[in-house]
């Protein structure tokens, strides 16, 4: 009787023995399980973390390189746009001065014109007076061989007939200047009109 209840004692501490041993290796277990997962999880969140900063310095560094293109652009633009218009300007000035210097010379011109015409008319009247003050040598003044078509003219204007004659004989004697065969009866004529002249 003692001999099994001695037995039923041994078996029975074999058997909490290996209970207890058994529970000890799965807690062992379940605690190396869970600082693996722990280890696991934390190397995952480091790996997402450097792969964050690796993907936000790219694109930091993209967006860099993208400004300083864009800048670089803006700047050749610029630089393109204010020399086009200095080139524009620097072209309308120098047009300006050449308009301005032509204006010139065209005044210039104009008060030469003027100056000759005035000039001429001086010599016109000068002349025109000198025939009026001086008797008419009709003779030389008519002579055929050494016609003077301005001389005689101005000896028509200077005369004392009417308007209308003069332009009748001062247009005979420039129509008959270059033929020979009306010339000599344009100026007889232009001899009788002077004569008869009062």
């Amino acid at each position: 009787m003692n001999r099994i209840i001695i037995l039923i004692v041994v078996v029975a501490a074999a058997g909490g023995g290996y209970w207890y041993y058994t529970q000890q290796q799965a807690t062992a277990a379940a605690a190396a399980a869970t600082a693996a997962a722990a280890e696991a999880a934390a190397a995952e969140t480091a790996a997402a973390e450097a792969a964050a900063a690796e993907a936000a310095a790219a694109a930091e560094a993209a967006a860099a390189d993208t400004a300083a293109a864009a800048t670089d652009v803006v700047e050749g633009a610029m630089d393109t746009t204010t020399d086009a218009a200095a080139d524009t300007a620097a072209a309308v000035a120098d047009t300006a001065a050449a308009a301005t210097d032509t204006a010139a010379a065209a005044t210039d011109t104009a008060a030469a014109a003027t100056d000759t015409a005035a000039a001429a008319a001086d010599t016109a009247a000068a002349a025109t007076d000198a025939i009026a003050a001086a008797p008419l040598d009709l003779t030389t003044l008519l002579d055929p061989v050494n016609l003077d078509v301005e001389a005689v003219t101005a000896a028509i204007t200077a005369s004392s007939l009417d308007q209308a004659t003069k332009t009748e004989l001062t247009t005979a004697l420039t129509a008959a200047a270059g033929s020979p065969d009306q010339l000599a009866a344009v100026l007889e004529r232009i001899r009788v009109a002077l004569t008869r002249a009062p």
